[in-house]
């Protein structure tokens, strides 16, 4: 015999706090989709929480949520929200890290990004998002050296830093890498950290708007699988003489048997092709470039399925009049 217990009979104490009979798994995937900052003061609603918020894996950290508004030049407390990043990463001793989102402003020095990248390649991370707001002072935003050794980095995207690599780097567990609006010390810097990264699965590069770099691209890499190039992001107000703002993709060389998706954008009439060894798997290529000789480049495309040109006409009638593309 069943019998019905009316909602009002319940324990008010029980039917309110619900969430705190969660399993931990649970509850740490909930407290995932919160900020940090927001994570951390739910330490204040029971015991439990005290120390839940540890066995979060993600953490999400956004300078400018920390530092009080500002008016004239009054500079901002930041050191406010160093005291917060290292309370929160210095506290979770022993604890695995697996995802690390930082967004900073200029104030931000390298050797606070160095201690603190530092703590977490200690803790197995896995992920680090590492975005700065602004690319004035480039050389402080340099990636820690520690994270070029990270054997446990599965996925690494930058944006508006500063990429010089080091001779000692090696990334063997990372499959995805997107770098956007960075700076590159020099054109073979870009070389020497992808020939470290022997299980990349997908690369995509933005040029930065104040990147002068013409990069080298010399791509071998047997797992790759979707490639992206796209040009610098157009300022709707700018006091830059674009003239002087160069960059493209030069003597591209490409080796990546597993390659499904190609796309690649660079107006700059700087591209060119050195060699293509084998892309044979690509199903789906998208090409806008300013270029004189593709020949090289579409003859390997023998099994794409969707392709997008973007060429001029003069370009487009030598190239249809003798390419097939037997899968189209």
């Amino acid at each position: 015999m069943k019998v019905k217990i009316p909602f009002s009979s319940l324990d008010s104490s029980v039917s309110m706090d619900r969430i705190s009979h969660l399993a931990d798994e649970i509850l740490s995937k909930i407290l995932s989709f919160l900020g940090t900052k927001d994570v951390m003061q739910t330490m204040l609603l029971s015991k439990r929480f005290k120390s839940q918020w540890l066995l979060v894996p993600k953490l999400e950290f956004d300078d400018s949520t920390h530092l009080p508004e500002t008016w004239g030049y009054q500079e901002p407390d930041y050191g406010n929200f160093r005291r917060f990043m290292d309370r929160s990463l210095l506290s979770r001793e022993g604890r695995v890290l697996q995802t690390l989102f930082l967004k900073l402003g200029r104030q931000c020095s390298y050797d606070d990004i160095a201690i603190w990248v530092g703590i977490a390649v200690k803790r197995g991370l896995m992920e680090l998002k590492l975005k700065y707001t602004d690319s004035y002072y480039p050389k402080r935003s340099s990636l820690p050296r520690s994270l070029y050794t990270c054997e446990t980095l599965v996925v690494l995207k930058l944006k508006k830093g500063y990429l010089d690599v080091p001779d000692l780097v090696c990334l063997r567990s990372l499959k995805t890498l997107s770098l956007r609006d960075m700076n590159y010390s020099n054109a073979s810097c870009l070389l020497r950290l992808l020939a470290s990264c022997p299980v990349l699965e997908e690369l995509f590069i933005q040029q930065g708007y104040y990147d002068s770099c013409a990069l080298s691209f010399k791509i071998i890499l047997p797992c790759l699988k979707k490639l992206s190039y796209l040009p610098k992001r157009k300022k709707k107000y700018s006091g830059i003489d674009r003239s002087e703002v160069s960059g493209g993709i030069t003597g591209l060389v490409l080796d990546a048997p597993s390659l499904k998706y190609l796309h690649i954008v660079d107006r700059s009439g700087l591209f060119s092709v050195s060699e293509i060894i084998n892309i044979n798997a690509v199903v789906k290529a998208t090409l806008e470039v300013n270029a004189s000789r593709l020949e090289k480049l579409l003859y390997s495309l023998v099994s794409v399925e969707h392709i997008r040109l973007c060429l001029s006409a003069t370009e487009v009638t030598l190239l249809v009049s003798y390419l097939l593309f037997f899968q189209l």
